[in-house]
């Protein structure tokens, strides 16, 4: 399975007049091609792993903290709301990024070297998002909607083990042939550096909390439409 770390906190904001601060879905100039003749890789955000109140951990950053030091998060004491994703690959094709390392020379839009992590960055791969209820309803609008997953029950939805008939078990295994196979799936969880959203400045209130894989569009897929999920959460 793929084993980068690759993670874009985005805080929406409200400007002036109200309107919401929003990334956008277009093409990234450069992307990482569908080249599995059995088709295109097809990435999802597994729902059930949403967090599902509104718990929150305090943690203190120290200023040489990896997470300072990328810009995940300021130094000092901070109030995060943790979140676990599993991203999976729906599609009948793999997910083929081949040599991290490589990937970081010949294409630093796309990857680059993290000195404080010591490995590979893939840019883009994944976008948490905190919003309001009523910047949610805009963008919801703006966008005229999107699909997702909303629960297990989903036709084709693949269940917890995320494998199959169509597996490649052994196909992507490490830094020289990293990628995900048709029907399984990668899982980042909390404390991982960015696994988290930061809430210190946030009103107690109700939020929405999306997750959005792919939100650059750097990777070719099948379907773009189905790479966010979203639920409510009431933080205190």
């Amino acid at each position: 399975m793929i084993k980068f770390i690759a993670v874009i906190i985005i805080i929406t904001l409200v400007l002036a007049y109200g309107i919401v601060a929003l990334t956008t879905n277009v093409f990234s100039a450069t992307t990482i091609s569908c080249s599995d003749p059995r088709g295109c890789p097809d990435l999802i955000i597994d729902p059930n792993l949403l967090p599902q109140d509104g718990y929150t951990q305090t943690r203190e950053f120290a200023p040489e903290d990896c997470a300072v030091q990328e810009g995940l998060v300021p130094a000092g004491t901070r109030r995060l709301l943790p979140l676990d994703t599993a991203i999976i690959n729906a599609g009948r094709g793999a997910l083929h990024v081949g040599n991290l390392y490589l990937l970081s020379q010949t294409n630093p839009e796309l990857a680059y070297f993290d000195a404080c992590h010591n490995h590979i960055h893939i840019r883009n791969f994944t976008a948490y998002r905190l919003w309001t209820l009523d910047q949610y309803d805009q963008w919801e609008r703006l966008t005229q909607g999107k699909w997702t997953y909303a629960n297990s029950s989903d036709p084709g939805w693949i269940d917890q083990q995320y494998g199959s008939a169509l597996c490649d078990p052994d196909a992507f295994y490490d830094w020289d042939i990293s990628g995900i196979g048709p029907r399984w799936g990668d899982i980042y969880g909390y404390p991982i550096p960015g696994q988290w959203l930061d809430v210190t400045d946030s009103p107690a209130g109700t939020y929405v909390v999306e997750e959005e894989v792919n939100p650059a569009r750097v990777i070719e897929e099948t379907n773009y439409r189905n790479n966010s999920v979203s639920t409510s959460v009431t933080i205190q």
